[in-house]
């Protein structure tokens, strides 16, 4: 069932937003000839380029046939590919609630989505930087973290 939803939300979301096959083709670095006979044959699209697909379009995979799923079942659908972050799903995936201040942590993440949404390429270069700028801030408290006369290595000076 999970690749009807995604056959779905990726034909909707390349006519909803006027792309063509040929710009996915594109985004994935591969032939139009290849994408046509993706949507043409009964088979399945490898589970590598679904993965490629839903994150040209801007969504993680989950996302991305949770969209295609509710199209199915008849719920509407925004036209843009944003996805506002309710008290549900916050408390299910355990986001907000893991910040200091959740109101700020709800708005950066919304942002975030945002961002994924206008130019995937470019969030997840941001995601990377971001992660690298986390392990710096975890290094960096556990040298500030040592005890007097311990090195910050561990090691006694």
């Amino acid at each position: 069932m999970a690749y009807v939803y995604f056959k779905k939300a990726t034909e909707t979301w390349l006519e909803k937003n006027k792309k063509t096959q040929n710009w996915l083709a594109l985004e994935l670095a591969v032939n139009d000839g290849t994408i046509s006979r993706y949507f043409g044959e009964s088979r399945n699209i490898p589970f590598d380029k679904q993965l490629k697909i839903a994150h040209a379009c801007g969504y993680d995979y989950l996302a991305f046939l949770q969209y295609g799923k509710n199209i199915l079942e008849g719920f509407t659908v925004r036209s843009n590919n944003i996805q506002k972050l309710d008290d549900s799903t916050i408390a299910h995936q355990g986001i907000i609630p893991s910040f200091k201040d959740e109101k700020t942590g709800k708005e950066i993440n919304e942002n975030l989505l945002k961002i994924e949404a206008a130019d995937s390429k470019k969030f997840y270069k941001l995601a990377g930087r971001i992660e690298a700028i986390a392990e710096e801030f975890i290094d960096t408290d556990k040298e500030d973290r040592h005890e007097p006369g311990e090195s910050p290595s561990g090691t006694d000076s």
